[in-house]
């Protein structure tokens, strides 16, 4: 069963986290572009690397704030410099905190699509979250059949116009949110129709909520293992100069 995220509390300070917490932040990138220059001294230098080989300023901007905010959240629960974090990389491309920093068990991911940047950080079991531009220009059924389950797609199909715009992309983000979280990434995407029966193909339990962002031209998911999590939605609005 999949719940939503209706409700989201504004605040400018990074709040505790408890062991059973699970921290989702939303932030618009437009909002931050102030602090650009701040979230740019937070980047390591692979970071900036990526950034310099974007080419369109807007992209650039977006991956520099996602990251530096990132790092400022992650900073403020570790009680360490966001420049300090070393962020690793699996082979699948899923970030994680390596040692010394691995010791804290803090697990997080994020996504980021145009102006819309979200956030999950929670303790211990995997998280991840998604976030898409609901764009108007696709082929939805073609792109069922090609990504999502048979049923998924017989869904979508029988639907037209904005109820099928939206019926993809909120299964699109559920599943992209799972594999994230399994770090399978979409060589995975066809073992996340498990979610169906809220399992995954090993048999763990995993559990998937839907975020609805207020600007509603975006769609957004997050998934976590370990059974419950006492979800707390925060908007991270940009007058905390420490982020």
């Amino acid at each position: 069963m999949t719940n939503t995220v209706t409700d989201w509390s504004p605040t400018c300070e990074v709040v505790p986290l408890a062991d059973n917490a699970l921290h989702i932040w939303r932030a618009l990138a437009s909002e931050h572009e102030p602090a650009l220059a701040r979230y740019t001294r937070y980047l390591s230098i692979e970071e900036l690397q990526r950034a310099g080989r974007l080419r369109r300023p807007e992209v650039k901007n977006r991956f520099i704030i996602s990251r530096g905010l990132l790092r400022a959240l992650l900073g403020n629960y570790l009680g360490c410099r966001p420049e300090s974090i070393h962020i690793a990389s699996s082979l699948q491309g899923k970030p994680h905190l390596p040692a010394p920093f691995s010791a804290s068990q803090l697990q997080f991911n994020l996504s980021h699509s145009r102006d819309a940047m979200l956030f999950a950080v929670r303790f211990g079991e995997p998280v991840g979250i998604d976030t898409e531009y609901m764009r108007d220009n696709l082929d939805f059924t073609s792109l069922a059949k090609q990504f999502l389950s048979a049923d998924e797609y017989r869904d979508i199909s029988s639907l037209t116009g904005l109820e099928q715009k939206i019926a993809f992309y909120t299964r699109w983000t559920r599943k992209e949110a799972y594999l994230k979280a399994t770090g399978k990434g979409l060589a995975g995407l066809m073992d996340a129709s498990a979610l169906e029966n809220g399992l995954s193909p090993a048999g763990e339990r995993w559990s998937v909520t839907d975020l609805k962002i207020p600007e509603s031209s975006y769609a957004g998911a997050v998934a976590f293992a370990g059974g419950t999590a006492q979800i707390e939605a925060l908007l991270l609005t940009p007058d905390n100069p420490g982020l």
